[in-house]
């Protein structure tokens, strides 16, 4: 038995030995070549050998392969922290399983699906568009860095939605089972609703742990996507009375892609935190207006509940510098 645990031991050290050495290489090999693009895209702008508009696909050029190098940067200083996260996950659906009797299924499987279609789909459409961009992506090789900063580009956003896609799904799946719970009525109900609440806490704690567990990584990459998108968007308008020609309309759809992946994660949460906060408040008030009047002590406790959410708001912020909700779109001047 010894020798059995021990061989599955080394041979699971040996498997991540493999793929450490694997992602070690992908990813040195992408530090090489987009190294290079920029050191290309760089002279060419210091040059000033080429039109105003071809220096802004320059510009785009090195924004875009930034990612290459933040990326890594980014998730060496937070990697800890995401680790904890994820474990937390597992704790909180332990948690809700002895309290509810019943597996948490965030049912993301389908959604992990249709955005893997999405990214793949992304990807082939940027990669077309960076080839025939004018000066964009001379050689075949500089297809490959480009992909995989377009790869990051989409993942990490996917990443994030499907995040608060589950918090929002745990919200609502605890809200209906507490509600299902008291209107039984039966004994215990209500000394029940502190082990909801204790369940509660734990569910706004792993929202806001989401903004600062990974508040660097996407800040830095919401940078890029704002800086890209003012560069598509000023080439597009500067261009606009030139007619409309490919390149211009690539800027155009490019601007289109970036503000569109960061609507997406503002929007999602936009959409995790009020469903988490104000949306579980409104529910619980109205389930303490229709609860009987016989039961004060029922009453006290959803009173206690609602306390808890008032002093504990699940916000999500990028390790405090910055909420991500919907205002943000529009607070990016004042950055």
């Amino acid at each position: 038995m010894t020798r059995s645990v021990v061989h599955a031991g080394e041979l699971q050290f040996r498997i991540m030995s493999v793929a450490t050495v694997y992602s070690f290489l992908v990813q040195a090999s992408m530090f090489v070549m987009a190294g290079c693009i920029e050191k290309e895209r760089i002279q060419e702008v210091a040059a000033f050998r080429a039109t105003y508009v071809e220096h802004l696909v320059d510009t785009a050029i090195i924004v875009v392969h930034l990612q290459v190098f933040l990326v890594p940067v980014t998730h060496w200083l937070e990697m800890r922290k995401m680790i904890n996260y994820v474990n937390s996950w597992g704790v909180l659906q332990s948690d809700y399983n002895r309290l509810i009797q019943k597996e948490l299924s965030l049912n993301l499987k389908r959604r992990v699906f249709v955005m893997l279609g999405l990214m793949a789909l992304m990807l082939i459409v940027l990669e077309i568009d960076g080839f025939l961009v004018i000066r964009g992506l001379q050689k075949w090789w500089h297809g490959i860095p480009f992909g995989f900063s377009v790869t990051l580009c989409v993942i990490l956003p996917f990443n994030w939605t499907s995040t608060c896609r589950a918090l929002v799904f745990t919200a609502k799946e605890i809200m209906n089972d507490m509600q299902t719970h008291m209107a039984e009525m039966h004994s215990g109900a209500s000394d029940k609703l502190n082990q909801y609440r204790k369940l509660w806490l734990k569910l706004s704690y792993q929202t806001q742990g989401l903004g600062y567990c990974c508040g660097i990584t996407y800040g830095a990459q919401n940078l890029v996507f704002f800086t890209i998108q003012i560069i598509g968007a000023y080439a597009f308008l500067s261009e606009i009375g030139h007619g409309l020609f490919i390149t211009n309309t690539i800027f155009a759809s490019s601007t289109i892609v970036f503000g569109g992946l960061l609507y997406f994660q503002c929007n999602a949460a936009h959409t995790a935190t009020a469903e988490v906060g104000e949306i579980f408040q409104e529910k619980l008030e109205e389930m303490e207006m229709t609860y009987p009047t016989r039961n004060k002590t029922a009453k006290n406790n959803i009173r206690h509940f609602l306390e808890t959410i008032t002093l504990n708001p699940p916000v999500i912020s990028l390790c405090g510098f910055v909420d991500v909700n919907r205002s943000l779109l529009t607070s990016v001047s004042t950055w």
